[in-house]
């Protein structure tokens, strides 16, 4: 099982309004297996997900240093039932 995180943003708390919810999870993740591990988290079926592929982020932080945000995925998953409670 790999880790779903719930991001909590102005466009993530819009679609939440419609029944979408958003996730940021591991690069690796496949939406076969983020279906399967999200249903069996919140207990309930799943609509549709769409899977969004966030690249990596560096930047300069100095003469010499370099910082890396690491690659990740968001999902934004709709499930069947409006009113499923996400505990953020």
């Amino acid at each position: 099982m790999h880790s779903y995180i719930y991001l909590v943003t102005e466009k993530s708390n819009l679609l939440a309004n419609s029944g979408k919810h958003v996730f940021l999870t591991n690069k690796n993740v496949n939406k076969i297996e983020a279906q399967k591990d999200l249903e069996k988290i919140y207990g309930e079926k799943i609509e549709s997900i769409r899977v969004v592929n966030v690249p990596m982020k560096t930047r300069q932080a100095g003469k010499r240093t370099i910082t890396r945000r690491n690659a990740s995925k968001k999902l934004y998953v709709t499930f069947k039932s409006k009113d499923v409670k996400i505990n953020s």
